[in-house]
C-alpha cells in the first residue's frame, strides 16, 4: 500500500482509520533520503553524537539489524517525522518497543 492514500495532520501524525491495510516501514534508503531533505547538514555520525553512542549504532538501527527505542526516536525528532510514520510495525502495529529485561518464564534461581 502507498502512503498517498493515507492522509497526515500538520504534526506528521497519522489522521482517520486505516482498514485491513497495514503500512510498512521506512525502508533504510527513504530514512537516509529524509535525512538529507530534513537538513542536508544533519549526518549519522551527528546524531550519535546527540545519543552518545558509535555512528556505527545509527547505521544499524537504520538497516533494521540492531534495535534501539532511544535511537529511533531521536531519528524521528531529528528528521521531524512521527516515529510510528517511521517504523510502523513496531510503534503503530506492535504497540511499542520490547521491553528491556529478561524474557519472562527465564528465571534465575540459585540452589544452594
Amino acid at each position: 500500500m502507498t502512503l498517498k492514500n493515507i492522509q497526515f495532520d500538520n504534526n506528521k501524525n497519522f489522521k482517520g482509520i486505516i482498514m485491513n491495510h497495514k503500512i510498512s516501514d521506512m525502508d533504510p534508503t527513504e530514512i537516509r533520503v529524509a535525512m538529507l531533505r530534513a537538513n542536508p547538514k544533519v549526518t549519522q555520525s551527528g546524531m550519535a553524537r546527540d545519543v552518545g553512542i558509535r555512528p556505527q549504532i545509527v547505521n544499524r538501527v537504520i538497516d533494521g539489524i540492531t534495535t534501539s527505542d532511544r535511537v529511533r526516536k531521536h531519528i524521528a525528532k531529528t528528521l521531524d517525522i512521527d516515529i510510528k510514520r517511521i517504523w510502523p510495525s513496531i510503534y503503530l502495529y506492535g504497540g511499542g518497543p520490547r521491553k528491556p529485561g529478561r524474557p519472562r518464564g527465564s528465571k534465575n534461581v540459585h540452589k544452594g
